[in-house]
């Protein structure tokens, strides 16, 4: 039996099956160089990963790619980090949202939650922490969808 991530798409062919998909995340920040280097760790890290450097790009890749994580800096071009969490908020399956955004007030963390957001994490960020809530968020996001559709008896 192999185990899975939670994040990982169940299609595929058997030779498929038997290697672990990699989680897709959609990372967004308009800061091209900060985005492309955490990209690249996260990429090290086993991730899937989608860039987006507007709010509009972001909800454009996302319905396509159907990410299971977004991590969001909050302060965009066009759409910003809290219009976009409420849209994808709106998705039927939506993904675990987390702010990664140099706002720390606690009225900041306050409108992060009210706008969707699962997790509100102050840059410069601890790439430890980071990994540890990355890991965590697919579990949450797997145990969401579970306890969101009716039970079968």
């Amino acid at each position: 039996m192999v185990n899975r991530h939670p994040c990982e798409m169940s299609l595929g062919s058997r030779a498929e099956e038997n290697r672990p998909a990699r989680p897709r995340v959609l990372l967004v920040d308009s800061h091209h160089d900060c985005a492309d280097s955490l990209a690249l760790v996260l990429s090290l890290w086993g991730y899937d990963i989608r860039v987006a450097y507007s709010g509009t790009e972001a909800l454009e890749i996302a319905r396509a790619y159907r990410p299971c994580l977004v991590v969001t800096e909050i302060l965009l071009p066009g759409i910003d980090g809290h219009e976009l969490a409420n849209c994808l908020r709106a998705e039927p399956e939506p993904a675990v949202l987390i702010a990664l955004t140099s706002l720390g007030r606690e009225v900041d963390r306050l409108r992060s939650r009210m706008a969707g957001f699962d997790h509100h994490v102050v840059k410069p960020v601890d790439l430890d922490a980071l990994r540890k809530l990355l890991a965590l968020a697919g579990y949450f996001r797997r145990a969401r969808l579970t306890l969101s559709k009716p039970a079968c008896f």
